[in-house]
Order: structure tokens, then sequence, then C-alpha cells
């Protein structure tokens, strides 16, 4: 009976192991404080009291927020996937006050390709006898100390 019942406890945990499990990283999107953002009439201080810190900011052209949240799954060791995703860019003019609210999902996204290849800096290749060499000397004390 003892062995039976530690086998059903082992099935159990090992099904368990196989279950989708959602992970939710990112903003949460509430639409009654989205909708009450007014474009040419909320500044960026009062969109910050509303809807908090954004996700990250532009850095070039106009003052951009993002505030993004992704849904993703997962099953047993299988990596993650994506389900659902959200973006919500508010665009602000030089007076600080709203002047563009979009919204973006999953659909709208784009995968980019980044560039797997390395810039080779020319000058600062050293061999391996001149790495070994180049440390030779440099860990003697000083003969007097220095004065400031």
């Amino acid at each position: 009976m003892q062995i039976r019942n530690i086998l059903l406890i082992a099935t159990v945990c090992l099904l368990s192991a196989c279950a989708k499990h959602e992970h939710f990283h990112g903003y949460s999107f509430d639409e009654k404080e989205i909708s009450s953002l007014k474009i040419g009439q909320t500044n960026e201080e009062e969109t910050r009291e509303l809807l908090g810190s954004p996700t990250t900011t532009s850095d070039f052209g106009d003052k951009t927020y993002y505030y993004i949240s992704m849904q993703q799954q997962s099953e047993a060791f299988f990596h993650p996937h994506t389900v659902a995703q959200d973006v919500l860019e508010i665009t602000f003019n030089r007076q600080k006050v709203i002047k563009n609210i979009k919204s973006y999902t999953l659909n709208e996204a784009r995968n980019i390709n980044y560039a797997s290849g390395t810039t080779e800096l020319k000058g600062n290749t050293m061999t391996p006898l001149e790495q070994i060499f180049s440390n030779v000397g440099k860990f003697n004390k000083p003969k007097s100390p220095k004065q400031f």
C-alpha cells in the first residue's frame, strides 16, 4: 500500500511539471487610467502620477514614454513563447504636454535581426606573448613613496 502511495505522489508531481505556466512582465494596463489621458491637456508630470514610471523612454526626437506589458507561456522545460504584448506610446511636445498616444499589440511587433559580427579595433590586438610580457614589472613596489 505504501509503494502505491509513493507512486501516486510521484506521478502527480511529474504531471504537474508538464502544466502550462504563465508569466506576466512589465506594466499592468488599466483602461480607466489610460482613458483619462487627454491629448493637448495632460502634462508629463500628471502622466507619471497616473501611470507611474515608464518602462523605457526615447533617446532621440520628441520625449516619448513607452509602457510595455508582455505575457508568456511555458510548458515543462521548453522556452517560453510570447502570447500577448501591449505597448503604449505617449509622445510629449516641447511644453511637456501629451502630443500623441498610440497603442501597439503583438500583431504589430516586428522581429529585429541583430548583427552577429564584431568590430575589430585596429592597433589593440596583442599576441599571447605580448600579453604575458606586457605585465612584467608592473607588480614591483615603488622605490619611494609618492608625496601629494
